[in-house]
């Protein structure tokens, strides 16, 4: 019998990444939650949805489409849960409740993909959160980045369920995948004993895909057992000679509960959805899998749907300490600690009730015996060093927030070497016959929460301890996991005793004869035969093939000539694809844009040349050196061989106001590096007072005593005539006010000229404005010009005069004044100005050499969680809102772009701001309205314009900002000005509030 249930409810918002222009996308809401659907068009499907969640990132929620879908079918969650499962024994498949699932499935079916097409579907399907965190596609049991474009070699289709148990080509169950990985699972059933397959052990435990392998089966077995004998056999079963696709039942179930729905398979099946109109009902409900095998459902799991928690008996609730920090989310006796960008879970604490608390990262489990309140504290992420050694030399030191995901770089080839780069461990290892037990791959995305220090990882083939010598045996290649970087290999005619030969002809190559055992499917090369050694080619998963003298085979023939020949250098036409049969026969694939790349044996010319796809020539065959009587090893520090490292010093790098410090041990002999440890913060700069100096305009020195850097400024001089003072304009847009004590005769016959950089200004003096008696002349600067020179000259009738001054002088002396004559507001909005500054210099690359921040603490890094989306109301014939943008100039600006449809000019449109008549602007094909009196309190207000008094666009810059910062296409550089100019808004706010 089933356990009670209960229904909970859910206070959580997705709000992922808007592109304007790029991507058509809608926001859809449901009383669960907020997603933005991001969707492409493609030439065989409209609307395909992109994933937008993430793995590890458990749903609690069924998503708008899933809700809508469901809705459509007119069938709910108690509506399955009332359906028989007393199937016959052991025929799940053929209970009411199956058969129910598998009609709803097939009801809702539009098109089944083809199985090609599915290669460029998973640049959609299987993405994180549309790509924010990682544009290329997720590897289904690794999480490591492959594609987006299909190779056929480096990464392919894995069948979960396997052909050979009659897997169909269903691209709900057919997962992108590491050709490795496919290849070394094949077509072993999923458990938990030595003879099945446990893909937890395939990530090292970075990723649980468990949950998602059984609800995949599940899938399987209920919408194709009746008509596929083979699957209704194998679930736990087994038939032909193969063993199960599961262990057991028990296992099965023991996954689901284990690895709950994470938001990323939640969306993707609203992806698959977009393009089949169906879904796999055991990701929305996968309290399914228990009512299908008359199971109980766990009495604290974790389901989309909210149904899956047996009666608890009692109540949990729970607050975040600081919801600038974090806030939390409560669902049954579990509460998910949700932290701010830049924050991370702290501790919590039982404040009322009695409550045993423990944790698995940001989810909180709560074992009471009666209701309670638990308080959730947050703390600012630390911060790491994450550290890179090759080959025994330290060539970088990043520091990044504990918690963040790192992406392995690539290592250094050691080209024309015996050793080959595997990928990073994070430790040092001497040499060893032993794998390292922890092995990342370039590319593969790793949580880091302490200092880490990841080291190359060699390996090379050698003669084994217990043998004197050892000898050569080239084996054919069956499987392209038997090739590798640094790998040697012939080739030869498929079906012929030849092989490729060191005669290079005029525009081919030659043939040799070779000696083949087709049995044992090993081969020996005769003196001629051309040896190749394989290297990395130009592309990801192709190699380059070396020659004996040094050279690389290259496809050189055009569209109508068959070349292979040999060249000094690597380039597209010299890296190729290669892929083999379990046959042994090899397609090899030059990458160039020609059309006879295609690596084939002439039998009747004797050769061996380049051909079109279509051609009539032979097939050809690999074969692999190995070693017998050797063994393979491993090292990080190949030098250390025949070093030892037997004298170690130990080498301290200090800390500066900005790096943070670190110390390595170091070979006296060789220099090379073990371990990098001992990890310093850095602090702010430790400033002496302001020393003048002999300059006649007022500039005065300091330098930081811990690292010795020296600022210059000018204080303002209260006294001088007539350039009396001069003040930033805070509450508006970036300004100086500059005070000039004239009399209104002086001012009747002056003039003043202010130059900035290139830009010169004139003005007369008796048309300024005057404050507390003095002329007023104001100058208004863009963020990226706070440390320019703003030289102002008077014309007087008396001779002229000039000062010069900037924006970062004068925040300096706020920021730098002791007497309380600025209060914190004051100091908070111009330290997130500079900021802000700072980030617009970087940005459009505008006098980096002086940054406005320059010597600042680290910035506050607020960023917004929520933004509003452009919104449109009513719509007119003949013009369309295409989108909107931020200007960052004098005063923040808003741009809105329109877009008309053929037949209409822009005299057909009235476009206003309040009253105010816009005049539009055309640019690249649309026309634009821009909006310039935005303050940066305000960047949180609509801004709306009407067109025709008919249709209302409104547009909130903070939506810029938001989009900007989270998009992962953007460059790091307006990502951090987006994030500035949020702090910048958040201060400006505290201030203009007093």
């Amino acid at each position: 019998m089933m356990k009670g249930i209960y229904k909970r409810g859910l206070s959580i918002a997705i709000t992922l990444l808007l592109i304007l222009s790029l991507f058509s996308g809608i926001t859809v809401s449901s009383d669960a939650v907020s997603v933005y659907y991001q969707t492409v068009d493609t030439k065989d499907y409209k609307g395909v949805v992109k994933n937008w969640g993430q793995r590890g990132e458990i749903s609690s929620f069924l998503s708008p489409m899933a809700e809508d879908f469901y809705d459509d079918l007119g069938v709910t969650y108690d509506d399955f849960m009332t359906l028989s499962n007393d199937a016959l024994s052991g025929a799940y498949y053929a209970s009411d409740l199956a058969e129910t699932i598998r009609n709803l499935t097939l009801s809702a079916l539009v098109k089944d993909p083809s199985y090609d097409d599915t290669r460029y579907l998973y640049q959609y399907t299987d993405i994180q959160r549309n790509g924010e965190l990682n544009t290329a596609i997720s590897s289904f049991y690794d999480g490591g980045s492959i594609g987006p474009v299909w190779d056929g070699t480096t990464w392919n289709r894995e069948h979960v369920w396997p052909q050979s148990l009659g897997g169909p080509d269903d691209i709900i169950m057919l997962r992108p995948s590491d050709s490795k990985i496919n290849s070394g699972r094949n077509n072993t059933g999923f458990g938990e004993s030595s003879n099945f397959y446990n893909p937890n052990k395939t990530s090292g435990g970075r990723y649980d895909v468990r949950g998602d392998v059984a609800r995949i089966a599940l899938y399987v077995y209920v919408r194709y057992a009746e008509s596929d004998q083979e699957i209704r056999n194998n679930l736990f079963g087994q038939t032909n000679g193969y063993g199960p696709e599961f262990e057991s039942c028990a296992i099965l179930l023991k996954w689901m509960e284990e690895d709950p729905v994470d938001t990323w398979e939640m969306g993707r099946n609203d992806s698959v959805q977009s393009i089949t109109g169906t879904r796999n009902m055991f990701v929305d409900y996968p309290e399914l899998a228990f009512r299908l095998f008359d199971a109980d459902i766990p009495a604290d799991y974790i389901t989309p749907s909210g149904e899956g928690y047996g009666d608890v008996g009692y109540t949990v609730t729970a607050i975040s300490s600081n919801l600038d920090y974090g806030t939390v989310e409560v669902t049954g006796p579990h509460i998910t600690a949700i932290p701010a960008p830049g924050y991370a879970l702290d501790s919590y604490t039982v404040t009322s009730g009695q409550a045993t608390l423990s944790n698995d990262g940001n989810l909180i489990l709560v074992d009471a015996q009666g209701d309670c309140n638990v308080l959730v504290r947050f703390k600012k992420a630390e911060k790491i060093n994450i550290s890179f050694i090759e080959n025994g030399v330290l060539k970088s030191v990043h520091t990044s927030e504990a918690g963040a995901t790192f992406r392995m770089p690539a290592g250094e080839e050691m080209i024309g070497s015996q050793y080959t780069f595997l990928g990073w461990a994070p430790q040092y290892m001497a040499e060893t016959v032993t794998a390292p037990e922890a092995l990342y791959a370039v590319g593969t995305n790793v949580e880091v929460y302490e200092n880490t220090t990841f080291c190359a990882v060699y390996s090379w083939v050698g003669i084994s301890d217990d043998q004197e010598s050892s000898t050569t045996v080239w084996n054919l290649v069956t499987d392209t996991a038997q090739l590798g970087i640094q790998k040697q290999i012939f080739i030869t005619a498929a079906n012929e005793d030849y092989a490729l030969s060191t005669n290079q002809k005029t525009n081919n190559r030659g043939q040799t004869t070779v000696a083949k055992n087709n049995e044992a499917k090993t081969a020996t090369p005769s003196d001629d035969t051309e040896i190749l050694t394989l290297v990395s080619g130009t592309a990801s998963g192709t190699y380059a093939l070396q020659t004996s003298d040094g050279k690389y085979l290259v496809a050189t023939g055009s569209n109508t000539n068959n070349y292979l020949r040999s060249q000094t250098d690597i380039n597209e036409q010299a890296s190729w694809a290669i892929s083999v049969d379990a046959d042994g026969n090899a397609s090899v694939v030059a990458q160039g844009t020609n059309t006879n790349v295609y690596m084939r044996h002439n039998s009747t010319s004797k050769l061996f040349s380049c051909y079109n796809i279509n051609n009539a020539q032979k097939d050809i065959s690999l074969y692999v050196a190995t070693m017998q009587n050797a063994a393979t090893y491993y090292t990080t520090d190949i030098r250390g061989l025949e070093c030892g490292h037997d004298s170690l010093t130990a080498v301290v790098i200090n800390p500066t106001c900005l790096i943070r410090g670190y110390s390595y041990l170091q070979c006296d002999d060789c220099d090379a590096v073990t371990q990098v440890t001992d990890f310093v913060a850095c602090a702010a700069h430790s400033w002496t007072q302001w020393t003048a100096t002999d300059s006649p305009d007022g500039e005065q020195t300091r330098y930081c005593t811990y690292c010795a850097y020296t600022q210059n400024t000018v204080v303002p001089q209260q006294t001088v005539d007539p350039f009396h003072s001069y003040n930033l304009v805070l509450a508006n847009d970036i300004a100086m006010n500059i005070l000039l004590e004239l009399s209104d005769a002086q001012a009747s016959e002056g003039t003043a000229t202010v130059t900035v950089n290139s830009n010169i200004a004139h003005y007369e003096l008796a048309s300024l404005p005057k404050s507390e008696g003095k002329y007023m002349l104001t100058v208004h600067l863009a963020a990226a010009q706070m440390t320019d020179s703003v030289a102002v000259e008077l014309q007087l009738a008396d001779g002229n005069m000039e000062k010069t001054y900037s924006v970062a002088q004068y925040a300096a002396y706020i920021l730098e004044d002791t007497t309380g004559a600025f209060d914190q507001e004051t100091k908070d909005l111009v330290r997130a100005m500079l900021h802000y500054g700072a980030a617009a210099q970087v940005y459009f690359g505008h006098n980096t050499g002086n940054l406005a921040n320059d010597g600042l603490a680290d910035t506050a890094n607020n960023v917004p969680t929520e933004a509003p989306y452009s919104t449109e109301q009513n719509t007119v014939e003949g013009i369309a809102y295409y989108g909107a943008t931020l200007l960052h100039r004098e005063n923040i600006a808003t741009r809105f772009y329109f877009k008309l449809t053929a037949g209409k000019t822009i005299n057909d449109f009235t476009v206003k701001y309040g009253d105010t008549l816009l005049t539009p602007v055309a640019k690249n094909g649309l026309y634009y309205v821009e909006i310039d009196d935005i303050l940066p309190q305000n960047l949180d207000r609509e801004v709306a314009v009407t067109v025709n008094d008919e249709m209302v666009v409104t547009y909130s810059p903070l939506c810029y900002i938001y989009h900007r910062y989270r998009d992962a296409g953007e460059s790091s550089a307006l990502k951090v000005l987006a994030q500035q100019l949020y702090d910048y808004h958040l201060a400006a706010k505290a201030y203009t509030a007093q």
